[in-house]
């Protein structure tokens, strides 16, 4: 961990708690990231870890390689479920707003929605419709717009889907292969990537294309919003993330990866920015000025995910450097059960009111 100074950080703004982040060498940890520590290592896939979901009770969902996907208790380090429906790789994972459910996309084409508290299909099921690997997911903000979930694919095209897994929306204008996506949270615009350099900005519900970001020198991996819907980052595999606002005007660029950025996410307030890359760390940024304040140091391989815990409280679990372990099973007397960490309890409750 190395902390630089930014002219634009105040000591009395707090980085906000907790970053999560998913890495080819078959692990997600998360991270204080006020400190940059380690808290918690979660050991259990059998292959890379392609994207990391912190939910704001205190969960953490992973995609892998492995053909699953699995939700933890950030805090206790449990396996709460995991799910194997898709047919091969596991591609992206969000969480619904509430929590209680999860959008994995597989490269066998398909979005699959299922339950966080016990990895079971649950409504709307599958969202068909493309024809190449599932690269990114999102879920739109359910205060303005309802249940609409996104999918981007390597076959080229963005696809809206509603609560009913009912294909409402086709975008089809990218170059080359969408590589993420994401949704404003005002519910006004929806931003996509691609492998043919670009990202854009496209107006919901009309679906006109309001802006095109063309800065990277290669493809662009990922896109996210600030939480206050007025800007977007985006990594590329040029080894930079850029800070955009709506209309296309570049305000920032991230320079300090030595290798493709894979992932890129706001922190809660805006004031941070998280990236992650193939050069084994990922860095917390000053989104007002650009200096790179935190790197975090510690996976073997190149990091593929990372995501920030949304606002909300959990508790930090303790400094951990070794894995999260599973309940033991070996023999001998009997152990008083434990007792569930309050976000399996809301993972649960939300799973029998969805």
């Amino acid at each position: 961990m190395a902390r630089q100074p930014c002219g634009a950080y105040h000591g009395e703004q707090a980085v906000p708690q907790l970053i999560a982040t998913g890495s080819k060498d078959r692990t997600a940890r998360v991270w204080d990231a006020s400190s940059g520590k380690c808290l918690r290592v979660f050991e259990g896939h059998l292959d890379a870890v392609n994207a990391v979901s912190l939910s704001s009770g205190g969960l953490l969902a992973t995609a892998s390689s492995d053909s699953t996907a699995k939700v933890w208790a950030v805090c206790s380090g449990r396996t709460i479920s995991s799910f194997a429906e898709h047919g091969g790789e596991v591609m992206a994972a969000a969480f619904s707003q509430c929590g209680s459910r999860v959008l994995t996309g597989g490269d066998e084409g398909l979005a699959l929605v299922w339950a966080a508290a016990d990895g079971r299909a649950t409504r709307p099921g599958t969202l068909r419709g493309h024809r190449s690997a599932v690269t990114g997911v999102a879920w739109a903000p359910e205060e303005e717009l309802g249940t609409i979930m996104l999918t981007g694919s390597l076959d080229k095209t963005v696809r809206l889907f509603n609560c009913y897994g009912n294909e409402i929306g086709l975008i089809a204008q990218h170059e080359d292969e969408v590589t993420s996506v994401a949704w404003a949270p005002d519910g006004k615009t929806l931003a996509t990537a691609s492998e043919d350099g670009s990202a854009k900005v496209w107006l919901w519900p009309e679906g006109n294309c309001m802006a095109t970001l063309a800065g990277h020198n290669d493809a662009v991996t990922c896109v996210a919003y600030a939480p206050d819907s007025s800007r977007i980052v985006t990594g590329g595999a040029d080894g930079t993330a850029q800070v955009w606002s709506l209309e296309g005007q570049c305000l920032l660029t991230l320079e300090g990866h030595e290798q493709e950025v894979t992932c890129v996410a706001f922190s809660p307030d805006g004031a941070f920015v998280a990236t992650a890359s193939l050069d084994a760390t990922a860095k917390v940024w000053s989104a007002d000025c650009g200096t790179c304040l935190l790197t975090l140091r510690g996976h073997e391989e190149g990091v593929k995910s990372v995501s920030w815990q949304p606002a909300g409280k959990v508790d930090l679990p303790p400094r951990a450097d070794g894995p999260a372990q599973p309940p033991s099973s070996r023999s001998g007397p009997a152990a008083a059960p434990p007792q569930a960490s309050a976000a399996e309890g809301e993972a649960q409750r939300a799973a029998d009111a969805a």
